[in-house]
């Protein structure tokens, strides 16, 4: 009846014996019913009488009319049964030739999750490499994954800042140090040989940025970690409007950023730029905060800190104008001991100078008394700008390091 290709109608046998069927039931009905009627001594055509004939005639009539009623109900069902087969063809040939995408498309998906599973196991282990390299995978057979670009970036982001604060903070990747200080000094360590592990910088931020592109994981979030890692690589210009973008995303970003364990890897970026103090002042205006702190504020905030805390650390850069120029990696952490003596504040300090240990008063370890609070406080001032205060919660987390 219909081609195989479902696109137009073919008349075959069977229709046009059908057809011809009907029509021959159209015209032997009425014969046979006249017929029938001679057979039985009907009259078919009364000789007398109007009444008679049209008896006659509608009889015929009525025949005619039943002939022609049976074959519109056999058309009827037939275009029915046409519709119904044209219908069923057409979604067979549909759901053949979707069957295999489907199929496809499933596959696809659950292998990308499965690779996704094998690279979150790779990340738990501290595998970051091979955990990119199956991320990779993963989005190769379904790129719209929800997750993959958001915890890889913002976990190599972290695994970026644990490693930037343990080395520029010598002071806390040696816990034991104000212990040892308050004795015998002599038996502080020496700085520690930096590690030589690969720090994923630039990983980190491919992945934070594709995952803003493809608006994987919450834009505040990324933009904080996508500002840190800026940072770290000195990209001024870049780490500023990151910073400006998290705050807009989330105003509390502006406190989360003020934070010891992240202002450092902002400050870092102000290092390479040929107006470090107008860049700290740019940064100080998009947190809303002074930089670098002035050394009043921080003479002050020492002065009035619990009396039983018996040492406290600051974040610190370079000044641009010394004589003296560290030759340590900036910024990093001063570690002020205090006393109270006389009833007044006094206070040593010591940090690291490259390959050595420094302190102020520098023979401390020969037995000098602590300095006045407000002359240590100067005394750093000419070598150091202020950058914060190390928080109690971000010290006890970096202790562990």
């Amino acid at each position: 009846m219909w081609r195989g290709d479902g696109r137009r109608p073919v008349w075959n046998k069977s229709w046009l014996s059908l057809f011809v069927g009907l029509l021959l039931a159209a015209l032997l009905i009425p014969i046979g019913w006249l017929g029938a009627a001679r057979a039985l001594g009907v009259p078919v055509v009364p000789s007398t009488g109007d009444a008679g004939l049209l008896t006659t005639i509608g009889g015929v009539m009525g025949a005619v009319f039943t002939a022609g009623g049976l074959i519109v109900a056999l058309v009827a069902v037939l275009t029915q049964l046409t519709l119904a087969d044209r219908a069923q063809h057409f979604m067979e040939q549909r759901f053949k030739a979707l069957l295999p995408g489907v199929l496809d498309d499933a596959e696809r998906r659950i292998e990308a999750r499965l690779l996704w599973h094998d690279a979150q196991a790779r990340l738990a282990a501290g595998n970051w490499e091979e955990a990119e390299e199956l991320t990779q995978q993963a989005l190769e057979r379904h790129p719209d994954l929800a997750g993959p670009r958001m915890t890889l970036g913002l976990t190599l982001s972290e695994r970026v800042r644990t490693h930037f604060l343990r080395q520029h903070d010598w002071i806390r990747a040696h816990a034991s140090i104000g212990a040892q200080i308050q004795g015998a000094i002599g038996n502080v360590p020496s700085p520690a040989v930096p590690e030589s592990d690969p720090v994923p910088v630039t990983e980190a931020i491919a992945w934070l940025e594709a995952a803003l592109e493809h608006d994987d994981g919450p834009a505040a979030q990324l933009w904080e970690a996508l500002a840190l890692m800026y940072g770290v690589n000195q990209r001024f210009r870049k780490m500023r409007r990151a910073v400006a973008d998290a705050i807009i995303h989330d105003e509390t970003e502006r406190r989360r950023l003020h934070d010891s364990g992240r202002l450092p890897l902002l400050v870092f970026a102000c290092e390479g730029q040929p107006d470090r103090p107008g860049s700290f002042q740019t940064l100080g205006a998009t947190l809303g905060q002074t930089l670098p702190q002035p050394a009043e504020l921080v003479r002050s905030a020492i002065e009035q800190l619990d009396p039983s805390i018996d040492c406290v650390d600051w974040w610190v850069t370079g000044t641009p104008w010394a004589w003296w120029q560290p030759t340590t990696t900036l910024p990093a952490v001063v570690r002020i001991f205090l006393r109270i003596e006389g009833g007044g504040h006094t206070g040593a300090a010591l940090y690291q100078d490259g390959d050595k240990r420094v302190t102020l008063p520098e023979d401390l370890d020969r037995g000098a008394k602590y300095l006045p609070i407000q002359d240590l406080v100067k005394q750093l001032g000419e070598r150091f700008l202020f950058v914060c205060c190390v928080s109690d919660r971000e010290a006890s987390a970096h202790v562990n390091l």
